[in-house]
């Protein structure tokens, strides 16, 4: 009779959560992609998040030496920013549950988190079919809350459009975990289009200017779709996702990221003419006397114009961000500060992750946070000069990513645009990308296309074209 111990009953609990093939990991992410929308409603779509990262990071850990010195590079920002608030902490009166509840802001775990996705979407392939098709089908949603919304906010007249969900209710008492816990597809806008009025969509995140830097991860990702009707549909998504947003940053952004993606995509002949142009088209500006600088001044104003309050506001922020800053140059402030307006919530340190990390962890967070940048945009060109598709449009989302860096705190954006950041880390591995779709799949089906739940089989999806656009 063979006994079973308490511990050989654990592990065996355990043995049957685990996905050891790269296939698994991408059935679970793509799964999770699709029912979105329902976690969303429910309350629980941030902090399922969090742990989906957590598990597949657990279950299989990058295996390659430099991935993870990347991971490790990532991790130690959050630890650094950690030193700082407790070193800051330390001159106060503060009780530990103060501390307890600072060690887990998004300016410490953000960092951590975006180390352990990279490191988990590297570990289990996820920049494959399967995954840039759930992309799509994210952008898909996005597209159709769009047009509901726009019907709502000009037909109906609404203009803001909450979802009570059940976990918002029980967190009705704390207002930060509240946050989190809430469902709001839009708010209202302060922009149209041809005469219609656009609100601010919110729907999957926090803020409209997370929708954005998911529609730019979406736009990027659908280059990898070989199918092209549904490549066509994940374009549509991300700029849906980018208008909807209202954010000036992913306006700015997206052209930025079609210009490093046509740029590393290029063959060299192309590349040739295109640096012949453009150096043409700097001496017209000699030859002219116009001046590119005078252009992007005036372009920067007109932008700012067209949100006075929200720049006026920012600019505050980042003065007085660099203020804190010059004060305790080494180790910051730890955390973010009091409001710059009496009644809008805009603290020193927030709404740019550049300011801000120099504001809350000095020099020293800001120079691990650069380092880990710059390892990982490097790790990705190199990556991307070998012709590889996923490579370019990862690095043409970290393009845009730079951007955002200097507007948006981009640590809070890590969980809420998880499938970009798995994407980013998946697009390091050397693996072909999976020719087999089977359960749990969105399938990129053969000459068809389509999104299908199987009880196996497969679609023998070819890897996507590296020749073409």
């Amino acid at each position: 009779m063979n006994i079973i111990l308490p511990h050989h009953s654990v592990k065996l609990l355990f043995s049957r959560f685990k996905a050891p093939l790269d296939e698994d990991g991408a059935k679970i992410v793509s799964a999770f992609t699709v029912i979105m929308p329902l976690l969303w409603f429910m309350g629980i779509l941030s902090f399922a998040s969090i742990a989906l990262a957590v598990w597949l990071f657990l279950n299989r850990l990058p295996n390659s030496g430099p991935i993870i010195l990347l991971v490790g590079a990532w991790i130690l920002v959050g630890v650094v920013q950690g030193s700082s608030v407790f070193y800051n902490w330390s001159m106060t009166n503060e009780s530990l549950a103060h501390l307890a509840r600072r060690l887990l802001s998004y300016q410490i775990t953000g960092w951590i988190l975006l180390g352990l996705v990279i490191g988990t979407g590297f570990a289990w392939n996820l920049a494959n079919p399967r995954i840039v098709r759930a992309a799509i089908i994210l952008g898909l949603y996005i597209t159709i809350f769009l047009i509901l919304s726009v019907l709502f906010y000009n037909v109906m007249g609404i203009s803001r459009l909450p979802i009570p969900t059940p976990l918002g209710f029980v967190l009705a008492g704390d207002s930060r975990a509240a946050f989190y816990a809430r469902a709001v597809i839009f708010t209202r806008g302060d922009w149209a289009i041809s005469g219609v009025s656009l609100p601010r969509g919110v729907l999957f995140y926090p803020w409209p200017t997370g929708l954005g830097l998911a529609g730019i991860g979406i736009f990027m990702i659908a280059f990898c779709e070989n199918n092209l009707k549904w490549r066509i549909i994940g374009h549509l998504g991300g700029l849906s996702a980018i208008i909807f947003s209202g954010s000036r940053a992913a306006v700015i952004a997206l052209p930025i990221a079609l210009a490093i993606y046509s740029f590393v995509r290029l063959p060299p002949l192309l590349l040739c003419i295109t640096l012949f142009v453009f150096s043409a088209v700097g001496m017209v500006f000699l030859f002219c006397e116009i001046n590119p600088l005078v252009l992007f001044e005036q372009t920067s104003e007109a932008v700012s114009h067209a949100r006075l309050g929200s720049s006026i506001g920012r600019d505050l922020i980042y003065e007085y961000s660099f203020r804190g800053f010059m004060e305790s140059p080494f180790f910051g402030k730890g955390w973010i500060g009091a409001s710059v307006h009496p009644t809008e919530e805009l603290p020193i340190g927030s709404h740019s992750t550049f300011f801000g990390v120099l504001y809350t962890g000095g020099l020293t967070t800001f120079t691990a946070l650069i380092v880990a940048s710059g390892a990982t945009i490097i790790t990705t060109f190199v990556k991307a000069l070998q012709g590889d598709t996923t490579a370019c449009a990862s690095l043409s989302i970290l393009g845009a990513l730079v951007l955002f860096c200097y507007g948006e705190s981009v640590f809070g954006m890590i969980q809420p645009c998880l499938i970009v950041f798995f994407f980013i880390g998946g697009a390091l591995h050397n693996k072909a990308p999976l020719k087999d779709v089977g359960t749990w799949s969105i399938s990129p089906g053969g000459g068809h296309g389509g999104m299908r739940s199987s009880l196996g089989g497969s679609d023998n999806l070819a890897p996507p074209d590296r020749t073409r656009w």
